[in-house]
């Protein structure tokens, strides 16, 4: 135990004094803790954490907002994993948490002005707000530097399960929206998910004649550009790193850290009446499955520690009655995923939000 040194009296300020003044101070703190242990370099090679993983709050693994509803009439639910119960924060669809988890971008649905419109709203649904420039779209993703890409439908089809071209805007606060880009080459994407190692994964489809179809496949770009004029003048390349005849693989998602990606496939249901959640490498291989239900899947999200993977599911009513599941990312309750909602009530698009 650190001993308290005691008060000294200076029975005059001669040198003598001062030193018996030190050496009784020594003494007395013999074995006391040295003041600047505390900052004392680390080892070579190892670099101290902030904080341990005994540490870390539960809020590591944050708030899933998702969508309760068909598009026309959803509102925007909040839930947070071990908790019963959710939160309605408004009306709208395709939630979108920000990078920091403090925002959520979605798409309005209130038949006002700004009805098919990207909007804004705090994390815990204040101050719901369009953006300083109005953008239509749906299936909003954020950038690791904050900018939002997202989805314009085209004359295929619109909606939640439509294509269209993958755009970007820039989110400075107050300039919201600006600098519109159309990334080139994106015209019949759907569901896009920007990564951390700045590219985005999508759903593309196989072009057959003049048309664009099934069977889908996922593709990749490039890191995409800093700025609007970048990514026109020297877009990113698009890859098309997973698909084939019959496999049907759709609804790709990022993990937090940009090295794995969790999609959703009929690949074992050649009769489509199935589908299951796989997760593969950011490159498209070492592809494994990790649920094991023979029920229709869709939108899967990652946890940030990228333990776990809410996605929706059929209920076993018509398949439009979605409800919220969460499997370990590894598979090991893959037959029996944890039951997050379970009302009937359309549950689907689920984002995964720190904080």
């Amino acid at each position: 135990m650190t001993k308290t040194p005691r008060p000294f009296r200076f029975v005059s300020l001669g040198l003598a004094a001062i030193a018996f003044s030190l050496i009784t101070l020594i003494a007395l703190n013999s074995d006391a803790i040295d003041p600047f242990q505390a900052f004392a370099a680390p080892e070579a090679g190892i670099i101290p954490s902030p904080q341990t993983d005994d540490d870390r709050p539960e809020a590591t693994n944050g708030k899933i907002a998702f969508q309760r509803g068909s598009n026309g009439s959803s509102f925007i639910h909040l839930l947070t994993p071990g908790v019963s119960g959710t939160q309605e924060l408004r009306r709208g669809y395709h939630p979108a948490f920000s990078p920091d988890g403090t925002k959520i971008a979605f798409v309005d649905n209130t038949s006002g002005a700004t009805n098919g419109q990207i909007m804004l709203m705090n994390a815990d649904g204040t101050n719901p707000r369009p953006l300083a420039q109005p953008r239509e779209g749906f299936s909003p993703t954020w950038s690791p530097d904050g900018r939002l890409a997202f989805v314009r439908g085209d004359f295929v089809s619109t909606g939640n399960t439509g294509s269209g071209g993958i755009y970007v805007i820039n989110m400075a606060e107050g300039n919201e929206g600006a600098n519109e880009v159309l990334i080139p080459g994106t015209l019949r994407a759907s569901k896009p998910s920007w990564g951390a190692n700045n590219r985005i994964v999508y759903q593309c489809r196989v072009q057959t004649g003049t048309f664009f179809q099934n069977p889908l496949g996922i593709c990749v770009t490039g890191d995409i550009p800093a700025t609007h004029t970048l990514i026109t003048s020297n877009p990113p390349a698009i890859s098309l790193i997973l698909g084939g005849a019959n496999f049907n693989d759709r609804d790709p998602a990022w993990s937090f850290d940009g090295t794995q990606i969790a999609f959703l496939s009929t690949r074992n249901f050649p009769q489509l009446n199935g589908s299951e959640i796989y997760v593969m490498d950011a490159q498209g291989g070492n592809v494994r499955r990790v649920t094991n239900a023979s029920n229709f899947k869709s939108a899967p999200a990652w946890a940030p520690d990228g333990t776990r993977i809410v996605f929706a599911r059929e209920n076993g009513q018509p398949s439009f009655i979605n409800e919220l599941r969460m499997v370990n990312a590894d598979g090991s309750n893959g037959t029996n995923p944890e039951v997050l909602t379970n009302l009937g009530l359309a549950d689907s698009f689920p984002s995964w939000g720190v904080g």
